[in-house]
């Protein structure tokens, strides 16, 4: 399939553009009077609702956060009776290799870690054709809530 907004070619199954993101071919976005092919992708499509079950063990509880390629969600683990916030590559650059890799790299990266300040990973898996990474929830304030500067952090705990 062809992207009009970025030129670019995907494959023939692709549903999303795999540089920009929006949907390609026809759907719901198509026809005369609808959106466009390429137009941005709505947050809320890209949203799964609560009690949705992923994985077949974690019930979602809500969405924690979503940034450029990754939405957080906090759920309930139904095996372990315990929170975890898994992290999905949004729908529309599942087909894109790079930001797989991207994703793949992270989840490796984040796992080689041991420090009370980083989340742990739990696992790595797909659910629907989605890509996730069950990390450890930590209820609390987010970095940019927090006053102060945070162009640095304290690796060492401050010893």
């Amino acid at each position: 399939m062809h992207c009009s907004r970025r030129q670019a070619e995907n494959r023939g199954d692709s549903k999303f553009c795999g540089e920009c993101g929006p949907r390609l071919g026809p759907g719901p976005d198509a026809g005369s009077g609808g959106a466009s092919l390429t137009a941005p992708l709505d947050a809320a499509s890209l949203a799964l609702r609560p009690s949705t079950l992923v994985a077949g063990k974690y019930k979602v509880l809500g969405e924690l956060g979503h940034g450029g390629v990754g939405v957080v969600y906090k759920a309930e683990d139904l095996t372990l009776k315990r929170c975890v916030a898994p992290k999905f590559l949004p729908p529309h650059l599942v087909d894109a290799p790079e930001f797989q890799e991207r994703f793949a790299i992270e989840a490796r990266a984040a796992a080689a870690l041991s420090h009370p300040n980083i989340c742990i990973v739990h696992e790595v898996g797909e659910s629907d054709g989605q890509p996730y990474i069950a990390m450890e929830f930590a209820d609390g304030e987010t970095l940019k809530a927090t006053p102060g500067d945070h162009g640095s952090l304290d690796v060492d705990g401050g010893a």
